[in-house]
């Protein structure tokens, strides 16, 4: 398969003595479906810190959050959550109990807001990261606590070689264990920076990055 992602370098964005900033918020990308996934995040002049992630084989969205907001609890006592970014999916009710994802976070007092939901933006989002610099540091890093993150940045997120005569790849990336943690992300960035192509309008940026 073909990286998504071949401007990562390892040894640039990610770096082992990554700590959280003392009272600093937090910020969570999320992603839904069968094998939720999470980004735990912190933001420091433009540059984004990944400082962790939570993943799942299979659970439902009640059976996630009864996992990571125990474990926020825990790791980052000392730290507020600011916002969640999640699919925008997570908006339609299932069939069987008309309930929908945000409507479980809700009973939490969790209150997400939508990421974007085009492949494009959401890829490009973390591309204009991972290309940038900051006061001479990388917009975007991560510690190796996110190793899912990791793993899929170092070539496990990928495009998946299709079978012809010629070198093509699909349009979108596979679907694995790897993806739903960089969904997450994706949808983050793509509130938090924000990314956008001529066939979208440009979304709300608060980190102050085009």
């Amino acid at each position: 398969g073909k990286p998504v992602y071949p401007e990562y370098n390892d040894s640039v964005h990610c770096d082992p003595k990554i700590m959280p900033s003392p009272g600093a918020p937090l910020y969570i990308g999320l992603d839904f479906g069968l094998t939720p996934a999470c980004v735990i995040c912190q933001m420091f002049d433009s540059q984004l810190v990944v400082l962790d992630e939570v993943t799942s084989t299979r659970a439902g969205i009640k059976q996630f959050l009864d996992v990571v907001k125990p474990y926020l609890g825990q790791t980052y006592a000392e730290h507020e959550v600011a916002e969640w970014y999640c699919d925008p999916a997570g908006r339609q009710a299932s069939q069987s109990d008309m309930v929908s994802p945000y409507d479980i976070m809700a009973d939490e007092n969790i209150f997400p807001i939508s990421g974007d939901q085009d492949p494009i933006v959401r890829i490009e989002s973390v591309k204009q990261l991972l290309n940038r610099m900051v006061d001479g540091k990388p917009a975007i890093v991560l510690s190796p606590r996110a190793k899912m993150l990791r793993k899929g940045f170092t070539g496990h997120y990928k495009y998946r070689r299709m079978q012809t005569s010629i070198e093509r790849y699909t349009d979108k990336p596979d679907k694995n264990e790897a993806s739903h943690v960089h969904d997450a992300l994706q949808y983050l960035c793509t509130r938090l920076f924000g990314a956008y192509t001529t066939n979208s309008k440009p979304p709300r940026v608060v980190g102050g990055l085009r």
